[in-house]
């Protein structure tokens, strides 16, 4: 009993100590790349549509919509997936300053 005393009593000051860092932190972020990893395989579709009606000979349209979606599906998985990974710090300020 007094070590599972013992353990929550040290869970709940780490807990005390930590809450003042996750105060200010907003979780647009969060969402904002949460949906766009999860839209990101409409970039398919909407590409193979383009690519089709632009195209004279359709089977190099269907060629080219599907590669032209697939890299634009997994670019924008890969920055959804960095701005959930990373939601808590502000990656702008690193960068510009």
């Amino acid at each position: 009993m007094r070590r599972l005393f013992s353990i929550v009593l040290i869970v709940m000051f780490v807990a005390a100590f930590a809450a003042p860092v996750f105060a200010g932190i907003s979780t647009d972020k969060l969402s904002d790349g949460f949906k766009r990893a999860v839209t990101s395989p409409a970039n398919i579709y909407e590409s193979l549509q383009e690519e089709y009606e632009a195209a004279e000979f359709k089977p190099f349209g269907v060629f080219g919509g599907f590669v032209k979606g697939t890299c634009l599906m997994l670019t924008d998985m890969a920055t959804g997936l960095f701005d959930v990974l990373t939601f808590p710090v502000d990656v702008s300020d690193l960068i510009s300053g």
